[in-house]
C-alpha cells in the first residue's frame, strides 16, 4: 500500500483579475455560502447553457482536474481541517472562477440572485453532486443523442460517462478511454483518502459502455453498459445521489 501526494487541488487558470480582499473563508461552513451561490447559478442554466459549461470544462481542463475543480470535497475528505486550512482558500478561489464563467454564460440580463439561506457545507456539496449528475446525464442522453460515442474521433460522450461515474462515487478516480471498436472503457485508478492523498494499490475495475441506435428514423443513440466478452448490452445505469 502506497500513498501518493497529489498536486494541490486544481487552481483554474484565468486571465480575469479577481479581487478577494473582502472574502474570508476560515472553515468549511464559511465556504458553504460560496458553494451555495454557485449551486444557484448552475440550477438556473438551461440545457444548452449546461452543455456550454461542460464542453468548456472538457476542452480547457485535463480530465483528472475537472471534478477537483467543479466538485469540492465533502467533510469525509476533510478530517481535522477545521480552521484556517489552505484547502478552504482553494475551494473559494475555484468557486469564484466557476461563478465568473457561469455569469458569462447566463448573461447579466438573465441573472436573478437567490436570497435563500444556504444549508450546511455537506448539504451544499450534496446539492452540487445532484446538479452535476443531472447535467452530465442530460447532455449525454439529450443534447448528444444524435452522436455515436467513440466513433469518428468523438470523445465527449466517453468523458461524460466517466464524469457521471465520478459523481456517483466521488472518491474513486477513474479514466475513460475509447477503444478501436467504439466502446468506452472506464477504469478505476485511485481512491482519494483526503485532498492531495491517493491510495493507488487498487485492483483496477473496468466497465464498458457502448452506444446503441434506438431510433433509426432520427438517428438517436442511447448509452448502455456493455459486456464485451458476450457482446451484449445491459440496461442503463441508475444514478444515486
Amino acid at each position: 500500500m502506497t500513498n501518493n501526494k497529489l498536486p494541490v487541488l486544481c487552481l483554474f487558470v484565468s486571465t480575469i483579475c479577481i479581487v478577494m480582499n473582502d472574502i474570508k473563508c476560515v472553515t468549511r461552513e464559511d465556504c458553504a455560502e460560496r458553494v451555495f451561490r454557485t449551486n444557484h447559478l448552475i440550477s438556473i442554466l438551461n440545457n444548452d447553457q449546461k452543455h456550454e459549461l461542460v464542453k468548456y470544462l472538457i476542452d480547457e481542463l485535463e480530465y483528472e482536474e475537472i471534478m477537483e475543480f467543479i466538485h469540492p470535497p465533502n467533510t469525509e475528505l476533510l478530517p481535522g481541517r477545521d480552521v484556517d486550512d489552505s484547502i478552504y482558500s482553494i475551494i473559494i478561489e475555484n468557486e469564484i472562477k466557476i461563478q465568473q464563467k457561469l455569469m458569462r454564460i447566463i448573461g447579466s440580463d438573465q441573472f436573478n440572485y437567490n436570497f435563500n439561506v444556504p444549508g450546511s457545507y455537506d448539504t451544499e456539496i450534496t446539492t452540487r453532486r445532484r446538479h452535476l449528475s443531472l447535467a452530465f446525464l442530460n447532455i449525454l442522453t439529450e443534447n448528444m443523442k444524435n452522436v455515436q460515442m467513440c466513433v469518428n474521433n468523438e470523445k465527449y460522450k466517453c468523458v461524460l460517462v466517466g464524469l457521471i461515474s465520478r459523481t456517483a462515487d466521488y472518491r474513486l478516480r477513474n479514466k475513460p478511454v475509447c477503444n478501436d471498436s467504439g466502446t468506452c472503457i472506464v477504469t478505476s485508478t485511485e481512491w482519494i483518502t483526503e485532498p492531495n492523498v491517493l491510495f493507488d494499490d487498487l485492483t483496477p475495475v473496468k466497465k464498458s459502455y457502448r452506444d446503441r441506435l434506438y431510433d433509426t428514423s432520427q438517428g438517436y443513440y442511447e448509452t448502455l453498459l456493455y459486456d464485451e466478452e458476450r457482446q451484449r448490452f445491459h440496461v442503463p445505469w441508475i444514478l444515486e445521489y
